[in-house]
């Protein structure tokens, strides 16, 4: 999962309010290790998270489009929900040039149409779906 944070102890409480208010048990990830079947793990602030041959790790590279973590690998699957600003372009980019799979939510339900419409204007997006069936595609 990517998203943007300053330090460890937002992750840790973004990761707390994100498995109260999801089916999803969230975790952030410490050391590199195994994913736990659908539930999303966050890396640490400052740390890109990495998904390759089925194994999570952590990295310090550079960052992507200002921002870490960044996920990506063969079996990354990437979700590109409302936001601000064009890093969805980026981070879909980098996806898919990895062999991973992405999905954006359609413009029609996005409240704010940046991160995943930069994403499907450059068509790299695998699909895009209105919110409720993305839910309902990946989720249920």
């Amino acid at each position: 999962m990517h998203f943007r944070s300053s330090t460890l102890a937002f992750t840790r409480l973004f990761a707390s309010w994100l498995s109260c208010t999801s089916p999803f048990r969230v975790t952030v990830l410490s050391e590199d290790g195994l994913p736990v079947g659908w539930n999303p793990h966050l890396a640490r602030a400052g740390k890109h998270l990495r998904l390759d041959a089925g194994r999570l790790g952590l990295d310090d590279s550079a960052p992507a489009s200002c921002q870490r973590p960044s996920g990506l690998g063969t079996d990354a699957l990437g979700v590109l929900l409302t936001g601000i600003g064009d890093d969805g372009e980026s981070g879909s980019l980098d996806i898919r040039s990895s062999g991973g799979y992405t999905v954006a939510e359609e413009k029609s339900t996005a409240v704010v149409n940046g991160m995943p419409g930069a994403a499907v204007r450059i068509n790299e997006v695998c699909e895009s779906l209105p919110l409720p069936r993305l839910r309902r595609e990946f989720w249920s």
